[in-house]
Order: C-alpha cells, then structure tokens, then sequence
C-alpha cells in the first residue's frame, strides 16, 4: 500500500475543510438553522462569524426580513460600526409594523452622531408604517367601491327615510377610510422613493463643493446619515444632504463612504 505524504495530506484536509466552510457549500443549509447559528455565535462575542452567517442568509436564499435585519444592526453595532449599523436598523424600519426596539436604536445611534436624515416623521407617516402598500391599497380599493354601492343603495331607497340616512352615514365613513387609506398607501416608502436613497457608512465623510477632496467643504456626513444621489461622476456622487433648518444642502461625496439603501428586489418593499 503506498501512502500518502503527510504534508499533501495536511494541504489536502485544509482545503476540505475550506470547502465545507464556504458559502458556497452552506448554501444547503435551511435559513433558519444559519441564523440559529449567527445568533449562538452573537451571544458568544464572535461577532464576525455571526455578520458572515447572516449576510450569507441574505445572499444565498434572498432572505429580506426585518428580524435579520435588525440583528445585522445589532451586530454591526457591537462592533461599532455605527454607520452600517445605522443603514441596517433604517432597512428594518421599513417593514410593518413598527418595531419599538428598531426606533430605540434608531435614536441612540443618532444621539451618538448626530446623523442626518430626510423628515418623515408627519402624522400620515407614523399611521403607514402600520401596513404595507398593498394592504394599503386594498382597503383604499374596498373602501372605495363600498362607497359607491351604499350610496347607490341609499338612492334608491326612495321610502326609507331612516334607512337611507344609515346607509349615506356608513357610505361617507367609507369615503373618509379610503381617503385615508390611499394616503397611507401615498406615503409608504416604495422603491421609486428610495431608489436613490445613500447612507454615510464611513465615520470620516464630508462633502464637497467639487469632486475633489481639495475643494470646499460643504457640509460633515456622521456615520448613519442619509443622502439622496443626483448625479455620478467616476468615483464620485452629486449629492442632496438633509439639513436642520429644512433646506436640502447639495456637494460631491466619494461613492467608498456611501452604501446604497436598497440594493434588494423592489417588490419587497410593497
């Protein structure tokens, strides 16, 4: 029997064991069993094993859940990458409902640095977080036709005076509910509105009057901050920042500070 030399033997083991690790050959396993394990190896402390496992979920099974996201965020944070934590925990947020917890860190992170953000925070918005844009528009859609039937009803109810009140009553409730609803639907984020949405993940962004790092400074990007792209040119971004007093400010940022903040499929978000 010939044997095997042991240094080709060792090269051959380690490169087994390369394969049974890789994303490739994890793939098989069920998403859920990957974030089982990225959660275990959260609460270890090994927080980039458990950053691989979960964008490994993402990447290989497509998985989009507010969940995953959030712990992303968690993870990121911990690691104190504020920025990337930020653009997780905003990713989370989009989904219904609201997660108080998202929120919470949402602002922490804020008051640690002062990051920067487009106002969304109007009374129409709040109530839309609640549903997504289809259920939105579906009971816009039923509110409306049964706006519709009830008062054909009513009309031609030509005797029933009382009856015909009840009717016209529950009709213009309808109405107000479906004015409402679409609003909501209006307001939800769809892809179309955030298609072009950035977030500063590095903590040393600022932008520029010129895309040139020896130009004007226009504005400090904190880690987490929100920035809509308007124009590219080559490594760079003509960009519109959200301001305090309420007037957009706009300057050049590197597109290596920036991370887009949905590069996944757009029905998601509906």
């Amino acid at each position: 029997m010939k044997l095997i030399p042991r240094a080709p033997l060792l090269w051959m083991t380690a490169i087994l064991v390369g394969l049974c690790l890789s994303p490739a050959a994890r793939a098989g396993t069920p998403p859920d069993q990957q974030f089982a394990e990225a959660k275990d190896a959260f609460e270890k402390g090994d927080f980039r094993k458990a950053l691989s496992l979960g964008e490994t979920i993402i990447q290989n099974e497509n998985v989009v859940s507010p969940t995953l996201f959030q712990f992303l965020g968690n993870t990121r944070y911990r690691q104190g990458d504020l920025g990337r934590a930020t653009l997780w925990y905003r990713r989370a947020a989009l989904f219904p409902p609201p997660a108080p917890e998202t929120r919470q860190n949402l602002a922490h992170v804020h008051d640690r640095t002062g990051n920067l953000a487009f106002p969304s925070n109007t009374f129409s918005d709040q109530i839309g977080a609640y549903l997504t844009r289809s259920q939105w528009l579906a009971i816009a859609v039923f509110c409306g036709w049964s706006f519709v039937f009830l008062l054909l009803v009513a009309f031609l109810m030509l005797r029933a005076g009382e009856l015909r009140v009840f009717f016209v009553t529950v009709a213009t409730l309808a109405l107000v509910c479906g004015v409402v609803s679409a609003t909501c639907w209006f307001n939800r984020p769809s892809y179309e509105k955030i298609r072009d949405l950035a977030v500063v993940t590095s903590p040393q962004a600022s932008a520029y009057t010129a895309a040139s790092i020896t130009s004007g400074s226009v504005s400090s990007l904190p880690p987490g901050s929100e920035v809509r792209r308007l124009n590219d040119r080559g490594a760079w971004s003509y960009v519109e920042i959200p301001s305090s007093n309420g007037t957009p400010l706009r300057g050049w940022v590197q597109n290596e500070m920036l991370s887009p903040f949905w590069p996944f499929k757009p029905e998601y978000l509906e």
